[in-house]
């Protein structure tokens, strides 16, 4: 094992303990998502074992699960993540951590396969430089310790980007474990994909696509067989609905240090938000160095070609997210450690300052709500989730209205409460016009006993928390978070629950067993 080896398994495990030790207590709000979704999982595969048969009529296992629990995102995410989380599951038992830790181990992965990325297109010391100025970029550490799919899909694009290397330059076969790679890649989050241009502009460019035609033809085939099967299930159950929805979307979330909405800044959109994501040395150096010099290697080319058609690619996208350019970060690592190689004086100082505020930066002042304020907007749910489950009746049922605490919370509470109660959710294309009489009437029909909302929520929906001051009793209130009881519950029989989602226009109901 020789010294660069040594020393980047020395920061592997200091960097993985670090990882555990600074993971955010409260459950941030798309993580909700991935921890249901994982839940359901975990709950699928256990109840296999037990009985098989069930996968005989799945549709009803899952609709059962929702109208427990309405927060299933198994048609909108590819469930890679998820699957991989119930073995951690099982394991520790279902917990923020035991999903969390996923991530992290993907990060160290990623990480290494960056470094094998880094030292094939350059040399040891700079992929290794790299790796640690990567390792602190804020938005990559930020992400390696949250239940997020960007840093696992990190993981298969840097797997794919080894593989094309090593196809373009030792063996043709390696095409193919490019599309292994990509294939599986997709079933974490099917923008793997947006590395296509890149790649195939790159070949272009190289005079090399078609003198790889065979293979990289079959390398996409291979991808696309893998990942399918999953578009069709998708499909038939409304997914590409929501799907679609999404990537329809405007840049309509400018954040709090967005620009002003104009076309022109959906141009200068990623470029403006790489301020906030890496120490801005990082691609301003390489940038500035390239165009000064005009000394470009082949590795610096290629690189710069993967970054520009990510960056066009997702400019052309309507729906504007920082965390889409994740892969572009590392890029820019590998070309700032290449661009500093090459100058004469100060490149350590330039080095060490760098490293130092990523590190700070990432330590102590985690940019939350600078990198992508509706993902990282956190609430702490487990507490108030102990407390629906330790104090709800038998038969009794839940009512959230809110937005961005509901999956975490519910994760929580369906961790405790092993199917014995319902939840229900707002719904705005149901409730939001709803009279007092109505709101009355649906809360006695479903048994709700405690409806969970928050201050974020308290402008938006005047009318029901009106209600709820007048007529039941406010018995939690812990951070944002306020639960209200109803004091005159009265259990009735209930023949089925229903939850209706706006978004695919469907109403799932299951009767009550």
């Amino acid at each position: 094992m020789d010294e660069f080896t040594k020393a980047l398994a020395i920061f592997f495990v200091f960097y993985f303990i670090l990882l555990i030790s600074t993971t955010p207590e409260p459950i941030v709000s798309d993580e909700g998502d991935h921890m249901m979704d994982s839940f359901f999982f975990y709950n699928l595969f256990r109840d296999f074992f037990t009985n098989p048969k069930l996968i005989l009529n799945l549709p009803d296992y899952v609709y059962r699960f929702y109208t427990f629990y309405p927060a299933l995102y198994i048609v909108y995410y590819p469930p890679l993540f998820a699957s991989l989380t119930t073995l951690s599951f099982m394991v520790l038992g279902p917990s923020m951590l035991s999903t969390r830790l996923i991530t992290i181990i993907f990060s160290i992965a990623s990480l290494g396969v960056f470094y094998l990325i880094g030292k094939r297109l350059y040399d040891r010391k700079t992929s290794f430089l790299a790796t640690l100025i990567l390792s602190f970029a804020p938005f990559y550490f930020i992400f390696s310790n949250i239940a997020m799919l960007e840093v696992p899909l990190l993981f298969f694009t840097f797997l794919s980007i080894l593989f094309f290397l090593k196809g373009l330059e030792e063996n043709k076969n390696y095409f193919y474990l490019m599309g292994l790679s990509l294939g599986v890649g997709a079933l974490i989050k099917y923008s793997i994909f947006s590395l296509g241009p890149g790649i195939f502009f790159y070949l272009i460019y190289k005079k090399a696509f078609f003198k790889n035609f065979k293979e990289l033809f079959l390398s996409a085939l291979i991808a696309l067989l893998i990942f399918t099967p999953y578009v069709l299930i998708v499909n038939h159950f409304n997914g590409m609905d929501y799907t679609l929805w999404v990537l329809g979307r405007k840049a309509d979330e400018c954040y709090d240090i967005c620009p002003p909405k104009s076309r022109l800044a959906t141009l200068y959109y990623y470029p403006f938000f790489l301020f906030f994501e890496v120490f801005p040395l990082v691609f301003l150096l390489p940038i500035a160095y390239f165009i000064w010099h005009r000394k470009l290697e082949n590795s610096d080319i290629f690189l710069l070609f993967l970054v520009f058609f990510y960056f066009l690619f997702f400019t052309i996208l309507s729906n504007k997210t920082p965390k889409y350019i994740m892969v572009t970060i590392p890029l820019f690592s590998l070309l700032f450690v290449s661009a500093l190689k090459r100058l004469k004086k100060g490149t350590a100082v330039l080095f060490v300052s760098v490293f130092l505020a990523q590190f700070i930066i990432s330590i102590f002042f985690p940019p939350y709500r600078a990198t992508e304020t509706s993902t990282i907007l956190s609430f702490d749910s487990q507490k108030p989730a102990s407390y629906l489950a330790n104090n709800i009746e038998p038969q009794a049922n839940v009512f959230l209205i809110g937005s961005f605490y509901e999956d975490g919370l519910i994760f929580n509470f369906a961790s405790l409460n092993n199917f014995q109660n319902h939840v229900l959710r707002w719904r705005d294309c149901v409730f939001e016009n709803i009279s007092s009489e109505k709101f009355s009437d649906f809360i006695h029909k479903n048994n709700i006993q405690f409806v969970v909302t928050d201050d974020i929520a308290k402008e938006q929906y005047k009318q029901s928390r009106k209600f709820l001051d007048d007529n039941f009793k406010q018995v939690y209130s812990g951070g944002n978070m306020l639960i209200y009881e109803n004091q005159d519950l009265q259990i009735m029989p209930l023949n089925e629950i229903c939850d209706f989602v706006c978004k695919i226009n469907k109403t799932v109901c299951r009767k009550i067993d």
